[in-house]
């Protein structure tokens, strides 16, 4: 994908010394020079350098741009910088797995990426790839297997990765989860291969026991709140941090009017008394008055004096509405000002309220801060501004509340977690260590009800007027209020067991993936086997698994789209299936997918040259499939009814066609449900592909498009042939196909094949596709397809030992 050519330089950082040396090794191989920054000092400080590597100690802070420059100065420019997070014990308390041995290497990778933005945008401009990759050890699953003993600190690098893809754009940056069982040689195996991976548009991937694996977010509604809401009653206590003010004090007051329960209210301001006179003034009338009060005490208010004065007013006024919107509500409250990053003032506070109220049922962790810009323009006080409050602010409760009494745990994330987002690299990692830890917090107290609720921005909040601006210009709504305590109070009735990380409100729009221009020309390989793709039984003839050439050409479009985000394949061209992939029962197939971009004859297109191969035992290149593909970011409407089609439920049932051997398929692929007419110059089916699942997939899932209704859509051409020609079919050539819309499992839709040209040995048709209410699904064009009554033996083959 890339060559360490013209910027050799690779630095790696952290302290897993065996990975990294592994991973060194391999690289230096590769013709890297690498460095590997250390944080302790070692023996004698720098090391001598041996086979392409050096080994020295990271600079202070304040010198660590001086260090950058001279490392380049001395190796060449850099082109990849590689952050190995430590393995650090699990932690068998709940607030143990979150403290300052997890913070400190965060905050030390966070403030050094500051000062590597320039030199990575440089490898990426040079043609090459400038790439970021850091690497956690959760449990391969991003936080989310079935093994919980992580420390979720190591979650942040989540969240600052997918920020820095935004921020910056020309820069390949990826997070990798691996497992800590994981071998250090596999594990520096896996990096590598992450490294090189032609696929920008994944932000995450994990590796455990389950393969690789990343993160997506399934579409839900808010629940509707039921009749019977969740079993909170007038005497649970629970603690709020945040929660005098914004919209943590919005959703206590609304659970205090649905369950006249008690709260202990945290916060950072004082409970001062509110003077009369500031009720009912707006932001100028109480500046007014403040300064008139300095002037009487003879006393002079500087600006930012008189706005701190004035916040801290406006924020003791809220306090006190909130408290008295909770009694009027019918709940109890109590109000203390205690830090949520000061452990013993957590504790007192707590234990103060409970001597009124009762023992704690419930933490709400709505406490955070923020420090909105760049990252190179971010310090160490912005960082810890953010991370206290949300991180060692759950630590500080979790040590002050024993968990094993709670009934709820409810975190309060945010959406820049998930998708990341622009000036927020401290914010979206702080949120996602809260994402992580409320997995692992589930599996350590399964009878708690937990949740992260990823909001988007609220309307009010800390969400500004202008920043407001900012979110309508993107097209991303923000959250009433009110709407957003209703689906709060929906989403803690929930039944428990349902996914605990849930994302409310518009999620944030990504801006488009550079294309790197190492993707202009591309060389992808991967194996292929039946152990990983399970459907590959249900393409067999005459016994033998065949891949069906719809998966070559999904797995050349999703490479298509892979190396060019914002862009869908929606037509390939001249495709010609040169010779089948027959699948071994146990070996590995081998295969090569070389793409290489050519100039797009439309504006607002791209064109690739696509060809997969492989070698022979002999290791002479074996050609499978070529093809040109046509990639656009917007693609045709497919919203016309074709002539002659009709959605009629007529015709005959097609499964005889599947047990007698006309076709071949296996249940993967038995979509046509009816033959609705057939005639010499065609037919038309009625077609409904039951679901497969995601793992019998394999390594063709479906996107866009989908490999196993495409083939469904062929077999007509085998029921044709058979009926007029006697013979077996396979398809050899495709001139043109197009496809307008996805091709989802369980929906009917019909297909119409005309026949353009017959003869002895080929027949050649046009097929189209479409949805029941008329739309376009897919066309082909001239599909070429190879004439053979030795091809029929071998289907009807399958069919008898199926019947045996």
């Amino acid at each position: 994908m890339f060559t360490p050519s013209a910027h050799p330089l690779c630095l790696i950082a952290g302290d897993d010394g065996r990975v990294g040396a592994s991973l060194a090794r391999l690289l230096a191989e590769r013709g890297w020079k690498v460095v590997m920054l250390t944080s302790v000092h070692d023996g004698d400080g720098e090391a001598q350098p041996a086979d392409g590597m050096e080994r020295t100690i990271l600079a202070p802070e304040a010198e660590q741009a001086e260090q950058v420059r001279s490392l380049q100065e001395r190796h060449g420019p850099l082109g990849v910088f590689i952050y190995l997070h430590p393995v650090l014990p699990p932690g068998a308390t709940a607030h143990s797995f979150i403290s300052a041995a997890d913070r400190e290497p965060i905050e030390r990778v966070f403030l050094l990426l500051r000062h590597l933005r320039s030199p990575l945008q440089r490898a990426a401009e040079a043609g090459g790839r400038g790439a970021l990759l850091m690497v956690a050890r959760l449990d391969g699953a991003l936080g989310l297997g079935a093994n919980g003993a992580f420390r979720p600190a190591s979650g942040a690098l989540f969240g600052l990765g997918k920020t820095l893809r935004q921020e910056w754009p020309q820069v390949f940056c990826r997070t990798v989860d691996l497992d800590p069982e994981i071998a250090d040689e596999q594990a520096a195996r896996h990096i590598l291969a992450e490294l090189h991976d032609p696929d920008i548009t994944l932000a995450e991937t994990g590796y455990g026991w389950q393969g690789r694996v990343t993160l997506v977010a399934a579409p839900a509604m808010v629940p509707a709140l039921p009749a019977e809401p969740a079993a909170i009653r007038p005497e649970s206590v629970f603690v709020v941090s945040g929660g005098g003010r914004g919209i943590t004090a919005r959703c206590a007051v609304e659970m205090a009017r649905l369950y006249r329960c008690r709260f202990v209210l945290l916060g950072r301001s004082g409970l001062e008394p509110v003077p009369d006179w500031a009720w009912g003034s707006d932001e100028a009338a109480l500046k007014r008055r403040l300064l008139a009060e300095a002037t009487a005490r003879g006393e002079k208010l500087s600006p930012p004096a008189l706005e701190s004065a004035c916040r801290d007013l406006a924020a003791r006024q809220e306090i006190q509405s909130t408290l008295r919107a909770i009694e009027q509500a019918g709940g109890q409250a109590l109000y203390a000002c205690a830090d949520v990053t000061n452990a013993e003032a957590v504790k007192a506070a707590i234990e103060a309220a409970t001597l009124q109220l009762g023992p704690v049922t419930g933490v709400i962790h709505g406490a955070g801060s923020l420090a909105d810009k760049r990252l190179e323009k971010k310090t160490a006080r912005d960082f810890a501004a953010v991370y206290g409050p949300k991180v060692e602010g759950l630590a500080n409760l979790l040590a002050a509340v024993p968990p094993e009494q709670l009934e709820y745990l409810v975190l309060f994330s945010s959406v820049a977690a998930f998708f990341g987002n622009l000036g927020q690299a401290d914010y979206a990692l702080a949120n996602e260590v809260l994402n992580k830890a409320a997995h692992r917090l589930k599996r350590l107290f399964p009878a708690c009800r937990v949740l992260a609720l990823n909001w988007g921005p609220w309307d009010g909040g800390m969400v500004s007027a202008e920043l407001k601006r900012s979110f309508e210009r993107q097209q991303i709504a923000v959250i009433p209020p009110q709407a957003g305590a209703k689906a709060f109070l929906a989403e803690l009735a929930t039944a428990d067991g349902q996914p605990l990380q849930r994302i409310i409100g518009s999620p944030l729009v990504q801006p488009p993936a550079h294309i790197e221009p190492a993707a202009r020309r591309v060389r992808i390989e991967r194996r292929l086997n039946l152990a990983d793709n399970p459907f590959l039984p249900d393409h067999a003839i005459a016994g033998k698994p065949v891949l069906p050439f719809t998966c070559a050409f999904a797995w050349i479009a999703a490479a298509c789209e892979q190396v060019c985000p914002g862009y869908t394949a929606y037509c390939y061209e001249e495709a010609r299936i040169l010779k089948g992939i027959v699948m071994g029962s146990e070996q590995d197939h081998l295969c090569t997918l070389e793409l290489e971009e050519i100039p797009a004859p439309t504006e607002g297109r791209l064109q690739f040259l696509a060809k997969i191969s492989s070698r022979s035992s002999r290791g002479k290149a074996v050609f499978h499939y070529a093809c040109r593909v046509t990639l656009a970011r917007q693609w045709p409407d497919g919203d016309i009814k074709p002539d002659g089609l009709s959605s009629r439920p007529t015709g005959v049932d097609a499964s005889p066609f599947y047990a007698s051997g006309v076709l071949f398929h296996g249940p993967c692929f038995q979509g046509i449900e009816r033959l609705l007419t057939i005639d010499a110059d065609g037919l038309s089916l009625q077609c409904r592909l039951p679901p497969i699942d995601r793992r019998t997939q394999g390594q063709f899932p479906v996107r866009f498009h989908n490999p196993f209704a495409l083939d469904v859509q062929l077999q007509g051409m085998l029921i044709w042939t058979h009926r007029y020609c006697h013979k077996g079919c396979l398809p050899t050539r495709v001139e043109r196909y197009e496809q307008f819309a996805p091709m989802p499992f369980g929906e009917p839709f019909y297909v119409r094949l005309q026949v353009q040209n017959r003869g002895a040995n080929s027949v050649t048709v046009d097929l189209t596709a479409h949805a029941a209410a008329g739309r376009i699904l897919s066309r082909l064009h001239s599909l070429q397809g190879t004439l053979s009554e030795r091809l029929q033996h071998q289907f009807q083959a399958r069919s008898e030992q199926q019947l045996h």
